[in-house]
């Protein structure tokens, strides 16, 4: 019997790469179907632009195509968990849309599922994004990787392929913001990246704005590191520790009668001083605890709106 390949194509407003994307990959793919039996699936994260139309009618038309549609947009990791929940294949690969990572490495990530790992990543060699977009991507892995407990290769994206026994892993984790990146390298496993060039988009422009790229990197920090935490309760001690210092030395000044006059100036940047830091640390403390809310309320990650095959 044919093991089964899960081809996993996450999608949001892009009515002008879906038709290309998908006769991409079916190019690709159709070189290996002696050996394997494979499924597409579109997981649309409520469109509005026309594209689960062209994803519907392309799933009606080929029997190895399905069609999984959000009631909203729950955000791109939940879009692909969905995916990860629906496939049955040995193994899934997920790949964006947008065209930017090329399906012939489809082809390589199978070649190295192969040799035994369980886990092939894509590394981009080099990406055409803009210069902002790089900079954070280049300051979030530095900071993940010090301050967490796992290691990401810099520039590991979610363009990889994961047996299903991850996949089986995966679905024990119930956490609302989850972090697949992280999740998967935190599962352990034999894992293998790839070294890749990321092109351009084929058309339309990003539908990722530098502000989510933003919360995607808190996410991932936020899910992986109390190093934020722990770093407010060492500053804090020192700052205690300071003004128990303080305390000793001006209650001596005084009893020595070396103050005469307080100093307003000193006062202010003290307080200044002090109100900033604590209300810093105050938003640090939030972000975890807003963290906390979203587990409390135990809402699905994701609604499946329609399915079509």
């Amino acid at each position: 019997m044919k093991k089964i390949i899960s081809i996993l194509i996450p999608i949001f407003n892009e009515k002008e790469n879906i038709n290309i994307i998908y006769n991409n990959i079916i190019n690709i793919i159709s070189g290996i179907t002696e050996r394997y039996d494979y499924e597409i699936l579109f997981l649309d994260n409520h469109s509005n632009d026309g594209s689960y139309e062209i994803c519907k009618s392309i799933a009606k038309n080929n029997k190895n195509t399905r069609i999984i549609r959000h009631s909203r947009n729950f955000g791109y990791q939940s879009n692909i968990l969905s995916g990860y929940d629906s496939c049955v294949g040995d193994c899934a690969i997920t790949i964006d849309s947008d065209g930017q990572d090329d399906p012939k490495y489809i082809l390589d990530f199978i070649s190295i599922w192969e040799r035994g790992y369980d886990v092939v990543y894509g590394i981009r060699k080099t990406r055409k994004d803009n210069f902002f977009i790089k900079i954070f991507v280049k300051l979030f892995y530095k900071l993940l990787n010090y301050f967490s407990d796992i290691s990401i290769p810099a520039n590991a994206g979610d363009f990889r392929l994961i047996d299903k026994k991850i996949i089986l892993h995966l679905k024990k984790f119930k956490e609302k913001n989850i972090f697949l990146r992280g999740v998967i390298f935190y599962l352990g496993f034999n894992q293998i990246g790839l070294e890749y060039d990321r092109g351009k988009r084929l058309k339309g422009k990003s539908k990722f704005s530098l502000l989510q790229y933003f919360d995607f990197g808190q996410n991932g920090i936020l899910s992986f590191s109390k190093f934020p935490l722990k770093f407010i309760t060492v500053f804090g001690f020192l700052i205690f520790s300071f003004s128990i210092f303080l305390i000793f030395i001006y209650l001596f000044k005084f009893f020595n009668g070396e103050i005469s006059q307080p100093g307003f100036t000193s006062i202010i940047l003290f307080l200044l001083f002090f109100f900033g830091i604590i209300i810093f640390f105050i938003g640090i403390v939030s972000l975890y605890i807003g963290q906390i809310v979203d587990e409390v309320k135990d809402r699905p990650r994701y609604i499946i709106d329609d399915t079509e095959k």
